[in-house]
């Protein structure tokens, strides 16, 4: 797949890195994805934005039909949106359990009608080293009713600190965490629909 004009790498929405034949994890267990920005597609395939545009913003206007704005970044928003923030250069994955049990991550980026579109950081390395950095899973259409499960890894330890994460749509919330500086995941907060 192309290089898109922030220099992400497109994901394919089975979670394979683009060029490759299995998974998104080595036979190591290591993520092997790039960073990337995922060419989110509708229900009926339709893409709902375009990665080889500057998915960079400023406003929610200035994001494609389907898409608004968070931290400067475009993200899918849908019926409802979960979005992960932080300002350090760490491989930190949002994990999102629905109220049917099904697990949505890096792993699994397009599972019970969410699909995780934006992984700003991989290995050490973000879309932009200096700025926010985001994790976004999103449900375009009316997610499941229930109890959801929300959590962050520090996928490679590499730095801790602080962490946000947005609930919007179907569902409103607001989590804040900090990770210490190795490998290790979050508490599990919750919210229902």
């Amino acid at each position: 797949m192309a290089l898109g004009a922030t220099g992400c790498v497109e994901r394919l929405i089975t979670g394979q890195p683009a060029g490759t034949e299995g998974g998104s994890e080595s036979s190591t267990g290591a993520n092997t994805s790039s960073s990337t920005t995922v060419a989110a597609e509708s229900s009926s395939g339709t893409p709902i934005f375009d990665t080889e545009d500057e998915p960079m913003c400023t406003r929610p206007e200035d994001c494609p039909e389907g898409a608004t704005c968070f931290e400067g970044i475009c993200v899918g928003a849908g019926e409802l949106r979960i979005s992960l923030s932080w300002r350090y250069v760490s491989d930190l994955d949002l994990h999102v359990r629905t109220p049917e049990g099904v697990h949505i991550s890096y792993e699994n980026p397009n599972a019970g009608g969410g699909l995780l579109d934006v992984d700003d950081c991989i290995g050490g390395s973000c879309l932009d080293n200096t700025g926010t950095h985001v994790e976004n899973i999103f449900f375009e259409t009316q997610p499941p009713l229930g109890e959801y499960e929300v959590w962050v890894n520090n996928f490679d330890g590499v730095r801790g600190g602080p962490f946000d994460i947005e609930v919007s749509g179907a569902a409103t919330a607001a989590f804040a965490g900090n990770l210490p500086d190795s490998p290790v995941e979050s508490q599990r907060f919750r919210f229902e629909i």
